[in-house]
Order: C-alpha cells, then structure tokens, then sequence
C-alpha cells in the first residue's frame, strides 16, 4: 500500500478537515502524519467530525499543546505547524523510499515568521534544509507556471532575478518533466518589464535577459523568449507551451489563478523526491464551513504523488 507524508501545517484552519476529506476518498492509501492523533481529532471535532479513519497514522514527538485556538492564527497552531513541518522533513531525509512524496499543508507565512527569522514560505525553507537551488513549480492541467523570483519586493526583482541562478533552475524544470513526466518541456519567458522595456526605454534588464535565454535554448533547445507578458497568455501560448517563467510572483500566479484557482498544486522542483501543497492558505474564515470548503486543490496534490512515475537518485 503506498503512503503519503503529511506536514499538516496550521490547524487553526480547514486543514484537519482536507487532510480527513482525502484520506477517506482514497481509503487505499496511507497517510502518515506529523501530528499527534489526540490533537488532529480534536480540531476536526469543530468540523462535527468523530468518526476516525484506518488509513491515518500518527508520528510526532511530544508536545505540551493541550487544545488549538481554531479559526484564527495563534502561537500554539504556528509552533505547531513548525514542529510539523520539522519533524516531516526529517522523516521524509532518512525514509523517502518509503513514501509516494511529501505533502505539506498550507502554513502562515507571517506568522511563521514571528518565530523563524526571515521565513518566506515552504520553498525557500527546503532550500535552506536541503543546502540546494530549487524552484516553484505552480502546476494544473489548463497551465504551469514558474516565478524566478518569489516572495521579494516588487522594487528588488530588477537586482534579485539576475542572482536567481536562472541556469539551475530552468535545468530544475527540465529534469523534473524528465524524470516525472518523461517528456521534454516546451518553455516561454516572459519579459521583466512591460514591452520588453521597449527597445531599452526602460532600461537594459531584457537586454540582458534575452542573452541568458538565447544560451539557455543552445542547451535546452524547448525554450522561446523573452517576449512580453501582457500578451503571453493567449489561446495558442497555452497549449503550445508547458510552462511560463516569470520574472516575478505575481506576473505568473495571476493568470495562474485565473484558470486554476482550485486546481493548482505547488511543486518544489529541485529534491530527490516529490513534495507538493495545495495552492492556497489555511483559510481561517472558512473553519466549520464544510459547504463552503473546496478540497480540489488538496485532491489534486494526492494524485499528482500517486500517478506521476516514482524517482530516487
């Protein structure tokens, strides 16, 4: 039977109520997650959930968290997200064998980072646990897309893009459709400013872009761009290409969102093994909202684990 590491992230949210919802839909998997069994039944109470699942099984170490504050951020579901969090990657370092992938369940960034100097979300953390360049990877059936920078001020993409080792991360994508999806993608770029700075209107950062990309398809050869964002997203764009590279977090997570809002699922490329999260937060407005709660983004995350082809360097 195959199984799925779960971070379960802030439970102050709807996340006990996803985590509970997949793992009765796919009753042939288990679930191992990172959180102790009294503590994730309690919060799933304010669902009107009782009944316990087979398939869900519970590691963590021990924790003197009593209940969770529950619809709101609080500094018992932050820690206790961090702890997750912690003890999943150590888990998933000595065990990956073992698991389909890893599953992290969306946090608070800023709350985390009231108690991690610096936290800039699940991404940027691995980086820092792994001691390797990886990259985001917003995937769904309609379009995938690829910020080279991420959660950065919009005045710094200018400075920071070009430190952004756009070589690793493009070579990140291309083994991932290789050694996941078994084909060789087809990727556009996109400018950084708007009509590629017009001829060097506004200024020589497109200049400079273009050059990258120019070697960059020497190696790679699928790769077409820069060209400019405002018109990239077209009919045809969207179905000749797999992914768009952004320059910066927004210019590709709005139309991401526009046509994936519930479908979409973070990828982290870059790790020997698959760790995927729903794309969006821990939803703190819709706690005790069963109706209201759409878990696509969740499902979609579980199968992407389960159907894409097993890979261990």
């Amino acid at each position: 039977m195959k199984k799925i590491l779960v971070s379960v992230g802030d439970l102050g949210g709807i996340n006990s109520y996803l985590i509970y919802n997949i793992a009765k839909k796919y009753k042939n998997i288990n679930f191992d997650l990172s959180v102790s069994e009294k503590i994730f039944y309690d919060v799933l109470k304010n669902f009107k959930v009782e009944r316990r699942l087979k398939n869900l099984f519970f590691d963590f170490p021990e924790v003197d968290f009593e209940s969770i504050d529950f619809g709101k951020p609080s500094k018992k579901s932050t820690q206790l997200s961090i702890i997750s969090l912690d003890f999943s990657i150590q888990k998933i370092k000595k065990r990956k064998n073992e698991y389909a992938g890893l599953l992290t369940m969306p946090i608070c960034k800023e709350e985390v980072g009231k108690f991690i100097k610096g936290f800039e979300g699940h991404t940027e953390y691995l980086e820092e646990k792994f001691d390797r360049k990886l990259s985001m990877l917003l995937y769904s059936q309609k379009i995938s897309v690829l910020p080279l920078t991420r959660h950065i001020k919009l005045e710094n993409v200018e400075k920071e893009i070009f430190k952004s080792e756009i070589k690793k991360q493009i070579k990140n994508v291309f083994d991932f459709y290789k050694n996941f999806l078994n084909k060789k993608p087809k990727v556009l770029f996109l400018c950084i400013n708007p009509h590629c700075s017009d001829g060097k209107l506004l200024g020589f950062s497109d200049n400079r872009l273009k050059k990258i990309v120019l070697n960059l398809k020497k190696e790679f050869e699928n790769i077409d761009g820069p060209v400019s964002s405002d018109s990239a997203f077209n009919k045809d764009n969207l179905k000749k290409y797999d992914i768009f590279v952004g320059a910066y977090h927004d210019q590709v997570l709005i139309p991401f969102k526009m046509l994936s809002f519930n479908d979409g699922v973070n990828i982290t490329l870059g790790l020997d093994f698959l760790r995927v999260s729903p794309d969006h937060g821990p939803a703190y407005d819709l706690t005790g909202k069963k109706d209201l709660i759409d878990t696509t983004s969740t499902e979609r995350s579980v199968e992407i684990l389960l159907n894409l082809k097993s890979f261990q360097k």
